[in-house]
């Protein structure tokens, strides 16, 4: 009561109208000031961890005089934190609240629960407050400052200033360092005391040890161990190379512990683990094996006259060294003579000879290989293979009365019949305009053994077979052309001709090139044909591959190289597309769309469906952005070299793809061909659907026949129920479920047959397609002017659908249509400008 009439005293002589009654009032006050109180003294955090800022929040009875501070301590003994809290800044929240904020160092404190005590403050008029304290106002959580241990940072090594780590990357120590030094260096990161070696007389081996961990032990190849510390920081540790006859491609080792700070010798680390140090490649390769490719040399075997021998080494080699092959225990003379050798892959090298002359007899020929170099440059271990092959040349016997083995020869252009397959046709120099018949009916293939320029040539032809012997002009050089039947042929050698199209001459691309002939037509089943440069640029560098075939006109001239088989009815790519799965009421021309499944030669293996999204009705799915493009592959899948990879729209509306030149073309297609066929049926049930070249669609409803192409665009494969509608602009769409919806729109049957059509009939026109006009139409330029043509996609029926005797493939009509003839159907077109 006092405080309070000492201000209500001091408030009043401030209002001057009552100032007698206030002085009295003034004088009848108590004098006496009462002094502040601390009411609470509380911390952010309980309890505080090394690391952590915190304040402590000091509250009292009264207004303060906020230019003054108190003084926070901690009296009590044994829980002053002493440097553990360092106080950072202090402020007046307001003017009864006082905040101290403090960190907690990294420092050892052993306090556990912390008294404070505050004093110091004074309020507003000047009294100085109660002493404050309060008891376990926080709680510390102990913390031991901790010293780390020395800690091994690396292992690196040089040999001739090189780096030997790490493994993978470093240099690989080989025989070429036998006899070198190799020196590590182990670093720690902060001074070490010197790792029991006092005054660097080294204490144990090496100073600390090393432990070999995943090689058994200290390898072979390192020796005359010694080591030394080059600072407190770092071991230098020294090996000589020695041949150890040993690989490790990657060597871990462990640094023992017991490395001690130099400041502190008792604390001392423990093991540490290093993986893939370095390597070591002193081994020296072996030879496993040596294969010849005839077991036993005799008259006429090998019948190529080009003898193998296939050398197969412990490891892969460097295939830049050339190993050489001797026969070091019988003498060959002229019977082998070595020509080419070639490294068939990393660990198999194949050395050819020519089979000459000479007479021998050998039960073992034994064979010697030296020379090659493993991947890291180590030299091979000198080996004798015994008995690798077999002599067996005998000096010729002179039969009381030679009999020559039986042939049947070719030396004309006349006709040579096979009646027994067994005896070789022997084809001669002047054979050209001949033939070989096989007679016969049948689908059983017969071998027959044909000889042309001197090589053999392995043929299975049908009975009924007819093969013309074919001179390549300017040449004396023969092929063999099936003129009637089918036949397959097989190459004895490499660059044996093989094929003749127009006046380019085709050879075996490798010994063993089997291709498949029938009239006008050749399909490369195995290896490859190649043609002398820039003769058949449509192939490139590559030739005729296999899975590839040729048609030739009847003069001979190509008229077409395409993807697929002979017949085109297999199951590789390039071949007539299968469509499972489709109710009665839709049909597609199975001549009219490709497989792309498959590896092709041309393109090393890799096959052109990888990547692409199929749906069960094998259409092509192609994603971009938020549109699905839907595609089906036209036949034929073409070979052209010349043409750069890429996408292009081809004038009459076809997408093609060109890679490493394979050039596939695209239709647009619907996603779901029974879908769509249900969907059709569900509104017109006498609807037939027919999909044909092109990705076209005739649907034929009521006696009346629609054409219509799919727009590129779709919704994919997706759940839903297909249905057919009309969209605003009158246009026939196809939506399944909530899908996207694909236009149906009109068009011609053949937008090429109408471009053959129109160049035909105006030399120097030109016919162009506009993708996903809503029409349908087409651009026809000639002479600078351009004129639109505009599909009618309800085919002609009656009288309007007859051709007008004399008409070639196309007429005006009387209604100003223009009628054109594809195939056994007409279509009409309307011009506009």
């Amino acid at each position: 009561m006092a405080r309070i009439g000492a201000r209500m005293c001091s408030g009043a002589a401030r209002v001057v109208g009552r100032l007698v009654l206030l002085v009295g009032c003034c004088l009848a006050a108590p004098l006496a000031l009462a002094a502040p109180t601390v009411l609470s003294i509380v911390s952010e955090l309980n309890p505080v961890q090394a690391g952590q800022s915190f304040y402590l929040m000091v509250t009292y009875d009264s207004p303060m005089d906020t230019a003054v501070n108190p003084v926070l301590s901690f009296p009590t003994p044994g829980e002053d934190p002493g440097s553990f809290l360092m106080p950072k800044s202090s402020d007046w929240v307001n003017a009864t609240t006082f905040r101290q904020i403090y960190e907690a160092d990294y420092v050892t404190v052993n306090t556990s629960t912390v008294d404070v005590a505050v004093d110091g403050a004074q309020d507003t008029l000047g009294a100085a407050q109660v002493p404050g304290f309060k008891a376990d106002v926080f709680d510390i959580t102990p913390y031991v400052v901790v010293i780390p241990p020395p800690s091994v940072q690396d292992m690196r090594g040089v040999i001739d200033n090189v780096f030997v780590n790490p493994a993978g990357s470093g240099r690989v120590i080989t025989d070429a360092d036998i006899g070198k030094t190799v020196e590590f260096v182990i670093r720690y990161n902060i001074a070490t005391d010197y790792a029991g070696c006092p005054n660097g007389v080294t204490l144990n081996y090496l100073c600390p040890n090393l432990v070999f961990t995943n090689t058994g032990g200290i390898p072979l190849s390192l020796t005359n161990l010694s080591a030394t510390w080059a600072s407190r920081n770092a071991v230098r540790i020294y090996w000589t190379i020695a041949d150890g006859d040993e690989q490790f491609d990657s060597i871990n080792i462990t640094v023992a512990g017991g490395v001690g700070r130099k400041d502190d010798t008792n604390i001392k680390n423990s093991d540490t683990a290093l993986t893939g140090v370095f390597s070591i490649d002193t081994k020296n390769p072996t030879v496993g094996s040596v294969t010849p490719s005839a077991a036993t040399l005799r008259s006429g075997v090998p019948a190529s006259g080009v003898q193998t021998l296939t050398v197969a080494f412990s490891e892969a080699m460097d295939t830049a060294s050339t190993p050489t092959l001797s026969f070091p225990n019988q003498s060959l003379g002229t019977i082998l003579t070595a020509t080419t050798g070639n490294w068939a892959d990393s660990t198999h090298y194949v050395q050819n000879y020519t089979v000459g002359a000479g007479v021998a007899t050998f039960a073992a020929v034994d064979v010697r290989v030296a020379g090659a170099r493993d991947a890291n440059g180590n030299l091979q271990r000198v080996a004798t293979m015994p008995g690798v092959f077999s002599v067996s040349l005998p000096a010729p016997q002179v039969p009381d009365e030679p009999v020559a083995a039986p042939t049947l020869p070719l030396n004309t252009s006349g006709t040579a019949t096979v009646t027994d397959p067994s005896v070789p046709v022997v084809v001669g120099p002047g054979a050209a305009g001949g033939t070989i018949v096989l007679p016969g009916t049948g689908t059983t293939p017969v071998t027959l053994h044909v000889i042309v320029n001197g090589q053999p040539v392995s043929v299975q032809a049908l009975p009924g077979t007819q093969l013309r012997i074919a001179e390549v002009n300017g040449k004396s050089v023969l092929v063999l052309v099936v003129l009637q039947g089918w036949a397959t042929m097989t190459a004895s050698a490499v660059g044996q001709p093989m094929v003749l199209a127009g006046q380019v001459l085709l050879s075996s691309g490798s010994a063993n090139t089997v291709i498949e002939a029938q009239p006008l037509a050749v399909a490369v089943q195995v290896g490859s044909l190649t043609a002398p440069a820039g003769s058949l640029p449509a192939v490139g560098s590559m030739g005729l591959q296999a899975g590839e075939r040729l048609q030739v006109n009847d003069q001979g001239a190509v008229v077409a190289i395409t993807l697929g088989s002979l017949k085109g009815d297999t199951q590789q790519p390039g071949d007539a597309m299968a469509f499972a799965s489709l109710p009665a009421s839709i049909t597609v021309d199975n001549k009219a769309f490709a497989r792309l499944t498959g590896a092709l030669a041309r393109l090393s293996g890799s096959n052109l469906a990888q990547g692409l999204e199929v749906t069960p009705s094998g259409v092509l799915l192609v994603r971009d952005g938020g549109q699905v493009f839907q595609l089906l592959p036209t036949l034929p899948i073409t070979i052209d070299a010349r043409l750069p990879d890429g996408l292009t729209f081809t004038p009459l509306g076809l997408l093609r793809w060109v890679r490493g030149g394979v050039v596939v073309q695209f239709a647009p297609a619907v996603a779901d061909l029974a879908g769509l066929a249900n969907a059709v049926t569900a509104v017109l049930p006498d609807a037939t659907i027919k999909l044909g070249a092109e990705g076209v669609l005739q649907l034929r409803t009521g006696g009346q026949t629609y054409v219509l192409r799919p727009d590129w665009a779709g919704a994919g494969a997706i759940a839903g129920t297909p249905r057919i509608g009309l969209d605003e602009q009158g246009r026939i769409y196809l939506q399944t479920g909530p899908g996207a919806r694909q236009l149906l729109l009109p068009s011609l049957l053949n937008y090429t047959q109408a471009g053959a059509i129109v160049s035909a009939a105006m030399p120097g026109a030109g016919l162009a397609v506009q993708p996903s006009a809503a029409n349908g139409s087409m651009v026809l330029t000639l002479g600078g002017q351009a004129w639109r043509l505009v599909p009618q996609w309800a085919l002609p029926t009656g009288s309007a659908a007859q051709v007008p005797p004399l008409a070639g493939p196309w007429w005006m009509g009387a209604d100003g249509l223009l009628y054109l003839r594809q195939g056994n159907q007409v279509q009409a077109v309307r011009i506009t400008d």
